[in-house]
């Protein structure tokens, strides 16, 4: 998909492991706000802290990996002036 716009230079790493393993992207991306919305179930609310503190850690690690390797590529991209 970009090997004619990086001039034959491999993907960086972690976007090969995304392009990769992309169905384990798409269930955590669904897995997170579940796993949310089923703390509700708890019937004490303080319960219910640390494993959204978890959720939460988790959903912004799957964010901050998947748009860094997405933008990734683009680097060297830019770097070379399109050409």
């Amino acid at each position: 998909m970009f090997e004619e716009t990086l001039g034959g230079r491999r993907l960086p790493v972690l976007t090969e492991c995304v392009l990769k393993y992309r169905s384990v992207f798409v269930m955590l991306a669904v897995f997170v706000p579940c796993a949310a919305l089923a703390t509700f179930a708890l019937e004490e609310r303080w319960q219910a802290i640390a494993p959204l503190a978890g959720l939460l850690l988790l959903a912004a690690c799957h964010i901050f990996a998947v748009h860094m390797a997405l933008y990734l590529p683009t680097i060297p991209i830019v770097r070379m002036g399109g050409k």
